[in-house]
C-alpha cells in the first residue's frame, strides 16, 4: 500500500514524520530520505541541515539513487 505524499495540515505533517522517523531507524532506506527531506525543508518540525545530510548518506548508503541525488544537490561529495 503507498503512503500519500500530499500532506496538507501541520498536525499531519508532523504525523509523518513521526512514523518515518520510527521506520528510518529501523533501517528503511526510502524513510531514512524522507527524514532527510523532511529536515532539510523543515516539513513536520525544524530545519535542520546537518540531520538532513546525516539521513540522506545513511538512505545513500543503501543505495537510494534519490537521497544520492539530494546530497550531490546540497554539495556534500563525500558519503
Amino acid at each position: 500500500m503507498a503512503v500519500c505524499c500530499s500532506i496538507s495540515q501541520p498536525a499531519d505533517l508532523r504525523k509523518a514524520f513521526a512514523y518515518h522517523l520510527s521506520a528510518a531507524t529501523a533501517g528503511f532506506a526510502q524513510s531514512q530520505y524522507k527524514v532527510g527531506h523532511a529536515y532539510e525543508y523543515g516539513w513536520g518540525g525544524s530545519q535542520d541541515r546537518t540531520a538532513a545530510i546525516d539521513w540522506y548518506k545513511k538512505a545513500a548508503l543503501q543505495g537510494l539513487e534519490p537521497a544520492k541525488d539530494a546530497l550531490k544537490r546540497m554539495g556534500v561529495v563525500d558519503i
